[in-house]
């Protein structure tokens, strides 16, 4: 969360706005911020930024309700998930975790990336949209983002979508098929409630 509030510092979007040129949101202004000349070696700053840090810049408006959640990961020695039928396992908790903040945004204070305007431009304006963020996404091979429009998630008549038709929306781009988890949980809640 120190991590993503940084990102919208006061500091950072000034540096941003003096020297982005005009060029793709966000490169430029923590090209400054690495080191403040403006030069090539501001430039040479912004190749080396990771996408999903770019990507999480003012994912957050910070006056409004945030919710962050830890899930600790866990060493599975023996029995998986057979602990919830009370079965012996043998596992313990390690220092890893997933780390989830959630913000619902109003549709008119939404701010999307580019391609989601863009998308939603074709279809007549802004539609809600999840978006998610994925750091060390370099790590693993995978997209460092995820977004998918939460009418896509629904059939023309309102109800949920199949999830052999989330399957298969989520295989389209296998270096995002991680979105699944996150969007799949939505699709969930809607299928059950």
């Amino acid at each position: 969360l120190q991590l993503l509030r940084q990102l919208d510092s006061p500091q950072a979007e000034d540096q941003q706005r003096g020297s982005s040129g005009g060029g793709d949101s966000g490169t430029a202004g923590c090209a400054a911020a690495a080191d403040g000349s403006g030069d090539d070696g501001a430039e040479a700053a912004a190749e080396l930024e990771l996408p999903e840090i770019r990507a999480a810049r003012g994912l957050f408006r910070w006056d409004d309700e945030l919710l962050v959640s830890r899930a600790p990961g866990r060493l599975d020695v023996m029995g998986g998930i057979a602990d919830y039928s009370g079965s012996l396992v043998l596992q313990m908790p390690i220092a890893e975790a997933c780390h989830v903040a959630l913000q619902r945004h109003p549709l008119d204070k939404q701010q999307v990336w580019k391609h989601i305007k863009a998308r939603h431009d074709k279809l007549g304006g802004p539609r809600p949209a999840l978006r998610v963020v994925s750091l060390h996404a370099d790590d693993t091979n995978r997209a460092p983002t995820f977004d998918i429009d939460l009418d896509d998630l629904h059939e023309p008549d309102g109800s949920p979508i199949s999830y052999s038709a989330m399957r298969a929306y989520c295989k389209k781009d296998p270096a995002s098929s991680w979105g699944a988890y996150v969007a799949g949980c939505l699709l969930v809640l809607a299928q059950e409630k």
